[in-house]
């Protein structure tokens, strides 16, 4: 009796192999008759829902202008909650006052799940808000005639990952696949002013948050500056809870390249795990969660 049981377990795993070695072979064979072409529409058309968009030129991602994002706003809570999203962030926080209003334009770098990316979004309140209240307010996002032009220089360890230009609220580099520590990034950004009040009262902010005025230079109505290192201090729990995070990042980056890894552009590998594991591919794309909303 005991032959039959092992003969029929070994028959199912037997099954199983071949299931498996035949999607795998499905998958490949699928994405290489797929023209460049194809590749970047369908990865683009997979991306949006998600509030994304492929760049074929850097072979990231980076968020759409009607992203979803966009109703959620910004407040200082939902980055205390990013390790729990494994999101390992540094980021700085620019308020300054203008036209009635306190803005913020905020930024990040860092690891977001198996992606490396940074962000700059511009946000502003509708009243002028009390230094003791910014870190308890939601800012809105800006309003269409309100975009501002931002360009991202984003490297890791010197070697250039990203550039990008574009008049928007929230500008954004996902790198898929790339583990990193933060400190192991820098982002140059630069900012272009509707005038130069507007201008001068960034500046400031800048300068209020710790930025060193060597770092920040200004042409006509644009701010150029290079973070390489966010100014908040962690505290020791907010350490230990990274530090977690950070390990998962790097083991399933690992996990991803390895089962990715006949493919060698992001786009492919991101192709072949929607051909072959379907199921999986969704949590590739989400890059950035906001309270409440579920993918």
């Amino acid at each position: 009796m005991y032959e039959y049981i092992y003969g029929a377990i070994l028959a199912v795993i037997s099954i199983c192999i071949g299931i498996h070695l035949w999607r795998k072979r499905n998958s490949l064979r699928r994405l290489h008759a797929m023209s460049d072409r194809e590749k970047n529409e369908l990865l683009d058309s997979l991306a949006e829902p998600f509030g994304y968009r492929y760049v074929p030129e850097w072979d990231t991602f980076s968020s759409r202008v009607d992203a979803w994002q966009k109703q959620f706003g910004y407040g200082a809570i939902y980055d205390r909650a990013a390790s729990y999203f494994h999101m390992v962030l540094e980021t700085l926080p620019v308020y300054f006052n203008y036209d009635g209003k306190t803005w913020l334009i905020q930024i990040w770098k860092g690891q977001y799940g198996i992606c490396t990316g940074c962000e700059v979004g511009i946000y502003h309140a509708d009243r002028i808000v009390a230094k003791e209240n910014r870190a308890t307010t939601i800012f809105h996002v800006v309003d269409e005639e309100e975009m501002l032009l931002i360009s991202t220089e984003l490297r890791r360890e010197g070697q250039l990952i990203a550039f990008r230009r574009e008049t928007h609220w929230w500008l954004t580099t996902f790198d898929v696949g790339t583990f990193s520590e933060p400190e192991q990034l820098s982002l140059k950004i630069a900012i272009h002013f509707f005038n130069p009040e507007m201008q001068a009262a960034f500046y400031m902010g800048l300068l209020e948050q710790g930025v060193d005025w060597n770092d920040i230079f200004t042409r006509f109505y644009t701010v150029y500056f290079y973070i390489s290192e966010g100014v908040a201090e962690p505290s020791r729990w907010k350490r230990v809870q990274s530090a977690l995070a950070q390990w998962l990042n790097r083991f399933n980056c690992k996990l991803f390249c390895f089962v990715t890894r006949f493919c060698v552009s992001s786009r492919d590998r991101i192709l072949y795990l929607y051909f072959y594991l379907p199921f999986v591919y969704r949590h590739v794309l989400c890059f950035r969660r906001a309270p409440g909303k579920r993918r």
